[in-house]
């Protein structure tokens, strides 16, 4: 028994092949291609390089550190800063933590450094999500204000060089 041939659409090559349904055959692979190209363009940025980062983002730290709580927030402060020295995330200059008083009870500490990049404090690890939770607890709203507070600044001086991008400074 001759099965009939099938019907193909108008507009198709005669030596094109199709499947059943008239859908050209060489097209499935050239999509499934272009579908794993998207895929794993996607994935590689995924655990990006905080160093590779055009945009370095020099930050005010303000922590308003609860009475009774400023030694333990100080050594917490200070592991934060080697942990995100460690997950590559900030510039190692400049840097600079000062606690000053707010009033006769309260103290705060400052402190300014610069992050690699948006991607640092926008998708930290888990590491420094648990820090930064337990800096919180040692520190409490002031005047309206976060218990720790992130602040975009500019830096006057030293002046970021647009090269080295934070690695290297100039007075």
């Amino acid at each position: 028994m001759i099965l009939p041939r099938a019907r193909l659409p108008t507009w198709a090559p005669v030596n094109k092949r199709f499947d059943s349904n008239g859908t050209h055959m060489r097209i499935i692979p050239q999509i499934l291609l272009l579908l794993l190209a998207i895929v794993l363009a996607g994935c590689s940025t995924a655990g990006a390089n905080h160093e590779q980062s055009p945009h370095p983002r020099p930050q005010l730290m303000i922590y308003h550190i609860k009475p009774g709580s400023e030694e333990a927030a100080r050594n917490l402060i200070e592991q934060l800063w080697h942990t995100y020295q460690r997950e590559g995330m900030v510039f190692p200059e400049p840097h600079v933590r000062i606690q000053a008083h707010e009033d006769r009870n309260h103290d705060r500490i400052l402190e300014v450094f610069t992050w690699r990049s948006d991607f640092a404090i926008e998708h930290p690890p888990k590491s420094v999500e648990e820090l930064w939770s337990r800096i919180k607890s040692l520190c409490e709203e002031r005047n309206g204000n976060r218990p720790v507070e992130f602040r975009d600044v500019q830096m006057l001086v030293p002046k970021l060089t647009d090269t080295a991008a934070g690695d290297s400074h100039t007075p």
